[in-house]
This record gives C-alpha cells, sequence and structure tokens, in this order.
C-alpha cells in the first residue's frame, strides 16, 4: 500500500523500503499520532489529550460532546477519540537542523557519487519540497542503472532517507519549521 506525507513538504513513501516514521531515522524526535473525537470527527493531537475530555471547538461542555459521542464509544468510560492513520512532526530550524545536517552528511557517505551529485543539483530547489514534482526523476533514472549494475551501491534505505531529509531540510533553512503529516 502507498503512504503518502504532506504538509510543509509531500511526497509518498518508498514502497517496502521506508517506513513511516522515517524522519525519526534522521532527527532524534519522536512522532506524535493524530487522533479524531468520535461525534464531530475533528482532528486532535496526541500532547491535547492528556488535558482535553471532549472537543472544546464544536461542544461547550462534555455532557453536549458526549451526547454525540457516545453512539461511537463501547461506553463512556471508553476514550472519547479514535486513533487515524496519521504521525505527524513539527520540526523547528533551531532545534532539529543542525542533527539533519550531520545525519545527512553521515548518509552522503553511502550513496553512490553518481546519485550525490544528481541530489547535489536539486538541493537548492523549491520544486523539492513536492516529491511528486519529477524533480527527483533525474536521480532516480541514475539510481536504477546503478541498481542494475552495481547493486550493492545503491542501497535504497539510504536514498529514500536523503530525499526527505533534504526536503525536510530545505523547509528548516528556508522557512524555518518543517511541519510533516504521514500516513501509517
Amino acid at each position: 500500500m502507498v503512504r503518502y506525507y504532506n504538509g510543509d513538504i509531500s511526497g509518498k513513501f518508498w514502497l517496502a523500503v521506508q517506513g513511516s516514521a522515517d524522519i525519526s531515522n534522521l532527527i532524534s524526535i519522536k512522532e506524535t499520532n493524530v487522533y479524531k473525537w468520535y461525534g464531530c470527527n475533528c482532528i486532535v493531537n496526541e500532547p491535547a489529550l492528556a488535558y482535553k475530555y471532549y472537543c472544546e471547538n464544536c461542544y461547550q461542555t462534555q455532557k453536549d460532546f458526549l451526547k454525540d459521542a457516545l453512539p461511537y464509544m463501547e461506553n463512556k468510560n471508553s476514550r472519547p477519540y479514535e486513533e487515524i492513520n496519521k504521525i505527524y512532526y513539527d520540526l523547528i530550524a533551531d532545534d532539529h537542523l543542525s542533527e539533519l545536517i550531520n545525519n545527512l552528511n553521515k548518509l552522503k557517505s553511502k550513496i553512490h557519487t553518481k546519485i550525490m551529485d544528481e541530489f547535489d543539483k536539486i538541493e537548492n530547489d523549491v520544486a523539492i519540497c513536492n516529491a511528486n514534482s519529477c524533480i527527483f526523476n533525474n536521480m532516480m533514472k541514475i539510481f536504477d542503472k546503478i541498481t542494475e549494475t552495481e547493486p550493492e551501491l545503491a542501497n535504497p534505505d539510504f536514498v529514500a532517507r536523503y530525499s526527505l531529509g533534504l526536503q525536510v531540510k530545505y523547509q528548516l533553512i528556508n522557512k524555518g519549521s518543517c511541519y510533516v503529516s504521514c500516513e501509517i
């Protein structure tokens, strides 16, 4: 199944290669789970659940909320929300950029130089924010050739992670932050 990510950057995770939480392999950060309130279907992020008992955007009281939510809950003591198949990252340049750059530099040494040459050509192009924009096409052609002729030098884990990391790096440098929502 193809899984997508979107937000300040967008694309799809490499099938059977890249996990939805791959950003955590580049930066020491734990992904945050996303939930949906029963009743109104509003989205709520994991940290907010520690102090919220109902959707305060849609309901004045917990009693009003439960009128709509109870039919979807197992019982009135169960959680008033359900997990949806998404996680997110909220990255800040001051906290995450230097670690990201260090880890990207480590990956560079593990990726074939011809592939890295293609990455270098696109690294500062705004189109890198959308992996579906065809900006990675030339790199992928080189990657496919190397995979056929020298498969030991074309590790898809490293190339996929580096691609994602370049997108995040672009946003952190140019915007100061990067929000990414990932399907799981």
